[in-house]
């Protein structure tokens, strides 16, 4: 297809380039090269005009279908497309390269012999016929203006063509000496509409008087050529706006008769420029133009709201309050060179406050070698700059406490190396810093129950004893806590704070012996007391014997013999329990099942309890871990609360005495308790139970040690012993021993 038949079937259909171009979903410029034979119509395109021509055609006349005309057999009509589709008229369309079952190499190659194939030859005859009617059309020597008494026929050939007036993408319009607009081109019509009859201001602005500043006005006074941007409105209403050239025409005399105005859509373009204003303006940097003579020639809000906006200023009064350029100028670096420059500066404010800003030069714009001016972005870092300051200073002083805390620190990465170790932790541990920092497992220091807890996903732990091994393999007692450190939810490692117990334990070690040896001390006085107690029965006894003797009574010898026998029994255990308890015993603590040494009590005292006619409840929690303890000093102390418990019953008046025994294990403290409902204890009794020597079951039954012992076994094991009592109601003791706090078990570690 040639670009003037192409022209003569868009003329032919009443469409503009614009209205073709979007018809073809292709772009106006290449309508625009296919008409002035730029470039060369593609085969889709021609396809598409051939198409739309014969679909226009269609009520014209009837196209008979290709399978009618060639009298197709059966079988190769289905294996047609255009059989398939009903389209026989469409074959040369639908079937592509494909013309009677063969495959040309190509659409053009396929056309040549369409073209004489009879089934072509009505879609033929249409495109003749409207290459034909345009061609006729232009060949006219009629007028191309109309209703403009100063024009006449012909004359207005010499300044109008074809191709100016009706196929440039741009509005066309002749206004007369009065305003009137006595023609327009095709392109004006679809945007402005109805113009027959009106007048320049209506048509253009909507307006019912003349514009103030009248551009034609000024060229009919002149006879100028006029650029101006303009605003108006479309048929639709919307507000556009054009870039409008104002040109006088004159007649043969000379005299401007007309002007004519050629306006272009530049709405996209100010549309932009607005958004680029708008951007300039509001985005949150300073931005300035510079002159070569340093000279602010424009900025944007931004700028002027922190600096001024005093225009023709210099960059360095501007930016720096200063009086001459300075000595690091990164302007000046790009007007010699032309090159992009960085650089962190500071600057004053119009306040008198300090600015940094981090600012980059670049040429604006450049031509021939040449830079003109520059443009400085400059982006505020004031906070940023002084957020970093203090975050170096947080660090400093971050890293000043970590050398210089008494607590010992070891933090490692997600991968398990360390890389914190302070001198604390070196001064404890002796590792040489070159050996771990850097190097060095965590694993290899860490105790094991801390990373077993961090391995679990416990976010912090805190144990109150722990060991750790230093350099030359001695074991060092520790209390210490640690975190699991974390960033957004990641795992990025843990660090571990910890302190040497030795010197604390020593002093632990020291405060129970000191507490034993006062209570010892404390008890002498007891102790001589209760033995002057034990010789009156001792002289009581001899003198019954001496009685019975002397008066030849055997029964009274044998009942001085028998008081003898108990006050020598008397203070017999008397003086053995003392010696016990002065004595200090060292627990030999291994690891235990605690419900063992229950069952063990429960197996001593049941049959007891039951011919004492109490009630006997026991309620033991199983399957509790094995702790490290001294079997035989718990028993111990279950055994004398228990033996307690059974006094008080048998001295109680309660009718349905009970004890009962517990075992349970609770946020990891194991506890034993014992609770009774016999006699119980009023407030004095109270304040004396853990006192030497002190007993409520009389001189023949007890010795005031066993609830003393009691507390001494319990605290030598880290525990506590709790108490609660109320006279006439029953007593409740409960032993509480938590695991992180038991002694460590006999030729092992925590570890």
């Amino acid at each position: 297809m040639e670009s003037k038949e192409f022209l003569f079937i868009r003329l032919n259909m009443g469409k503009t380039q614009k209205e073709m171009a979007e018809l073809l979903g292709t772009s106006l410029r290449s309508i625009q090269s296919f008409e002035q034979g730029w470039r060369k119509i593609p085969n889709e395109i021609e396809r598409q005009v051939l198409y739309v021509l014969v679909m226009r055609s269609a009520k014209e006349q009837s196209l008979r279908p290709c399978w009618e005309l060639e009298s197709c057999p059966q079988d190769k009509k289905e294996h047609c497309p255009a059989w398939e589709m009903d389209s026989g008229h469409l074959c040369w369309f639908i079937n592509g390269t494909i013309c009677k079952g063969r495959a040309y190499s190509d659409w053009s190659e396929k056309m040549e012999f369409c073209r004489e194939c009879q089934v072509f030859q009505p879609i033929k005859q249409i495109y003749n016929r409207a290459i034909k009617r345009e061609q006729d059309g232009l060949r006219k020597d009629t007028a191309l203006f109309f209703g403009g008494d100063e024009i006449l026929e012909g004359k207005s050939e010499k300044w109008r063509s074809f191709d100016l007036f009706d196929q440039v993408p741009t509005n066309i319009a002749i206004i007369d000496r009065k305003y009137r607009i006595v023609d327009v081109n095709k392109g004006f019509k679809d945007t402005f509409g109805d113009w027959n009859g009106k007048k320049c201001f209506e048509v253009y602005k909507k307006r019912k008087r003349r514009c103030r500043h009248c551009v034609a006005t000024e060229t009919f006074v002149d006879g100028k050529t006029r650029v101006s941007q303009e605003r108006g409105r479309d048929l639709k209403g919307n507000l556009n706006y054009y870039l409008v050239h104002t040109s006088p025409y004159r007649d043969f005399e000379g005299n401007i008769t007309h002007i004519i105005e050629m306006s272009t859509d530049i709405t996209e373009k100010v549309q932009i420029q607005n958004e680029y204003r708008t951007i300039f303006d509001n985005v949150p940097c300073y931005i300035t133009v510079i002159d070569r003579d340093f000279q602010v020639v424009k900025s944007n809000k931004y700028f002027q709201k922190t600096f001024g906006k005093d225009p023709g200023r210099f960059c360095f009064e501007s930016y720096k309050k200063r009086n001459e350029v300075c000595e690091s100028c990164p302007a000046r670096m790009v007007f010699e060179n032309g090159r992009v420059y960085n650089s962190l500066q500071e600057g004053y404010d119009r306040k008198g406050n300090k600015v940094i800003y981090m600012v980059t030069v670049a040429p604006y714009p450049k031509e021939n070698k040449h830079v003109k001016h520059v443009i400085e972005m400059a982006l505020d870092v004031t906070k940023t700059f002084l957020l970093e300051r203090h975050l170096k200073e947080a660090r400093e002083f971050h890293q000043i406490m970590i050398q210089s805390t008494l607590t010992g620190i070891i933090a490692d990465n997600k991968d398990g190396i360390i890389n914190i170790y302070n001198p604390s932790a070196k001064r404890m541990l002796n590792y040489p810093i070159n050996k771990v920092i850097g190097k060095m497992s965590g694993e290899q220091i860490y105790p094991k129950n801390f990373l077993s807890a961090i391995e679990e996903g416990d976010d912090t732990v805190s144990f109150r004893e722990g060991e750790m091994t230093d350099y030359k393999g001695n074991k060092v007692p520790i209390a210490f806590s640690g975190v699991r450190l974390k960033k957004d939810n990641d795992y990025i490692g843990k660090v571990m704070f910890f302190q040497d117990i030795s010197k604390i334990k020593q002093l632990e070690s020291e405060i129970i012996e000191a507490e034993r040896l006062a209570a010892v001390g404390q008890t002498v006085a007891g102790l001589a007391h209760g033995i002057k107690n034990v010789l009156m029965g001792l002289e009581g006894g001899m003198y019954v014997v001496n009685s019975g003797m002397n008066r030849n009574n055997n029964e009274l010898v044998k009942q001085g013999w028998n008081m003898l026998q108990n006050n020598i029994e008397k203070i017999s255990s008397f003086v053995k329990e003392f010696l016990n308890f002065a004595r200090g015993t060292t627990l030999n603590a291994a690891l235990i099942d605690p419900y063992s040494i229950a069952a063990d009590i429960i197996d001593l005292y049941k049959d007891t309890i039951a011919q004492s006619g109490i009630r006997f409840i026991t309620k033991l929690e199983e399957g509790i871990d094995k702790a490290s303890m001294d079997a035989k000093a718990i028993h111990t102390c279950i055994a004398n609360l228990i033996s307690n418990a059974i006094d008080a019953c048998l001295v109680s008046d309660n009718k349905n005495p009970t004890i009962e025994f517990s075992l349970f294990e609770k946020n990891g403290t194991i506890c034993y308790e014992v609770k009774d409902n016999g006699s119980g204890m009023d407030y004095e009794v109270k304040k004396k139970v853990f006192t030497s020597f002190f007993t409520t079951k009389g001189s023949d039954k007890g010795t005031g040690l066993g609830l003393l012992t009691t507390k001494k076994i319990v605290h030598e094991h880290g525990g506590k012993i709790f108490f609660e009592s109320e006279l006439e109601k029953g007593s409740l003791f409960r032993l509480e021993f938590p695991r992180n706090r038991l002694p460590v078990p006999q030729g092992t570690s925590l570890n």
